[in-house]
């Protein structure tokens, strides 16, 4: 099978977030919109530590076209003509897929050297086995600090409330009931634009 690694433009976009949102490892730190919004953090006068200014998104395609891995990487700038690359819940690819995992990774140690990266970080939604094996088969090693939650909990919000409560703790169900008796109300925002600043200076607020 004749296999190929695409770097993808905005025309391209809408195949690459379907493949990103079907995919088992999928979420949106691996979306485009996610790049762009990264990439722009200093821009928007977000509070950061890191200078991103710009990001790629890369596919690997069989013969026909059909994207069978993709990865989205964030330049993180630093002092001296430097920087580090970071793949953000990613890459997306089938970790058993050793060719796959080969032809991804050669680009993305192409890009580092293009880019003069001092190293390339990324953090896949595996569990702790499968990690230790895509480590050792890449020869990759552990951060000595986490961007992302270590252990994370996935709920179907598609399932009845009933549902979701009784899979919640006691103490968990008792609280919702605590915070509806107080008339707390959770609802869709009808006015993005006004409800999106609101929100983000409540989380500035409460963030430390």
């Amino acid at each position: 099978m004749a296999l190929k690694v695409v770097e993808i433009n905005e025309k391209d976009l809408q195949n690459y977030n379907h493949f990103v949102q079907n995919h088992p490892l999928g979420s949106i730190h691996q979306t485009w919109e996610w790049g762009e919004f990264q990439s722009r953090r200093d821009a928007l006068q977000c509070v950061s530590t890191a200078f991103m200014d710009k990001f790629w998104a890369f596919v690997v395609e069989d013969e026909n076209g059909q994207i069978l891995a993709s990865t989205l990487i964030v330049r993180q700038k630093l002092p001296f003509g430097r920087c580090w690359l970071y793949c953000p819940r990613g890459p997306l690819v089938d970790y058993q897929n050793r060719e796959i995992c080969a032809l991804l990774f050669n680009k993305i140690a192409t890009l580092a050297r293009e880019q003069n990266a001092v190293f390339f970080r990324f953090d896949p939604a595996l569990d702790a086995d499968t990690t230790l094996s895509v480590f050792a088969s890449i020869k990759a090693r552990r951060a000595h600090a986490h961007y992302q939650p270590e252990n994370t909990l996935i709920l179907d919000l598609t399932l009845p409330e009933e549902q979701l409560l009784a899979q919640m703790k006691q103490k968990g169900r008792y609280n919702i009931k605590i915070v509806q008796k107080h008339g707390v109300q959770v609802k869709e925002s009808d006015n993005p634009h006004r409800d999106i600043p609101v929100c983000y200076k409540l989380l500035q607020q409460t963030v430390t």
